[in-house]
């Protein structure tokens, strides 16, 4: 069963997520992303999503997250290095809200970002290096150089041209291992058509990459054969070699998102109403913690506060948005590694 706990969507600049920027936790549609503050309008595109599937948070819970996330924001904004504006932020929130429910993975232009930091300085988020990489020296949870959880170093990249054995590609690029030695390439996007392979040249939104045809090709409407979900037009899915759209009650599912909005999938690959449980009480398959991870008793863990000592058990957990810093618990990003 998926956490319901939260992590910073920042994470999703680097190691982008087709499922949180498409097709995120629904609030039962398509969020407006000019309606509110820049934070809080990327919270809406990333967390709530643009597709209308999957489970339904309650209202409140929705609002408290999204509280919580624009103070890790703000706090996100203030690291050092960190040259990410509001105007940037609420432009990466409307390209992502444009884009619609589109499938494809990644973020749009906009929402790539880097800072000042050299490689080998202290960092909480990518979007503070020079690099745009920031490499976790410690797993989260286990103590960095400074004592906070998940602390990392910004680490160098090597660019288009640059061999990249033993080493990461600039933003923007990808390593090449067809070429000896393997070699840091741009990559660039066509519409239906133009020649792809997959890695290098890939395809606009509302496309695929065909691997027989190396050609884009548009994507495939619900009933049409397919071979995985990429060669169908989102919302719609792969399954049973048949794109498919989300499933009501009952239909069948792989993932929460192959569901309608407020439902999820269960073990049996079949969408149901999903509801959600508070410290204490019973959870498992569809019935969901509001905060962290169904406990090994079959109970949600209890929720320890904000600068309370950090869990030692699966029966506790910090809050959503929080992790172990210092040995208390603390929201993420509001500790600047060292």
């Amino acid at each position: 069963m998926a956490a319901r706990r939260l992590r910073p969507v920042w994470l999703a600049v680097a190691a982008t997520s087709a499922a949180l920027a498409a097709c995120g936790t629904s609030s039962g549609g398509a969020s407006d992303a000019s309606a509110g503050t820049p934070c809080g309008d990327y919270f809406d595109v990333l967390v709530i999503g643009t597709c209308g599937t999957g489970p339904t948070l309650p209202d409140d819970e929705l609002a408290r997250d999204r509280s919580r996330f624009e103070t890790v924001c703000q706090a996100s904004l203030a690291l050092a290095g960190s040259t990410v504006t509001q105007s940037q932020i609420e432009a990466c929130a409307q390209a992502i809200h444009a884009a619609g429910c589109t499938g494809r993975p990644g973020l749009p232009e906009a929402c790539i970002w880097s800072g000042t930091a050299s490689a080998g300085s202290a960092c909480n988020e990518a979007f503070q290096c020079q690099s745009g990489l920031c490499f976790a020296a410690a797993p989260v949870g286990d103590a960095g150089a400074s004592g906070a959880a998940g602390c990392g170093k910004c680490e160098a990249v090597a660019s288009a041209g640059q061999s990249c054995t033993g080493t990461t590609c600039a933003q923007g690029t990808v390593c090449d291992a067809t070429k000896m030695p393997s070699t840091c390439a741009t990559v660039t996007s066509g519409g239906a058509g133009a020649s792809c392979n997959g890695l290098t040249t890939t395809c606009d939104v509302g496309s695929f990459c065909d691997v027989t045809t190396t050609k884009c090709t548009p994507t495939y409407p619900v009933g049409q054969a397919c071979n995985g979900s990429s060669e169908c037009t989102a919302p719609a899915t792969c399954r049973a070699k048949k794109c498919t759209a989300p499933s009501q009650d009952g239909g069948g599912c792989y993932v929460d998102t192959d569901c309608v909005a407020g439902l999820g999938c269960s073990v049996n690959e079949t969408c149901g109403a999903v509801t959600w449980a508070t410290a204490g009480q019973p959870c498992g398959d569809l019935a969901r913690c509001l905060v962290g991870v169904c406990s090994s008793s079959g109970t949600c863990p209890a929720v320890v506060p904000d600068g309370q000592p950090c869990p030692t058990d699966d029966g506790h957990t910090c809050d959503s948005l929080s992790l172990c810093v210092g040995g208390v618990c603390a929201l993420e990003d509001t500790v600047a590694c060292m």
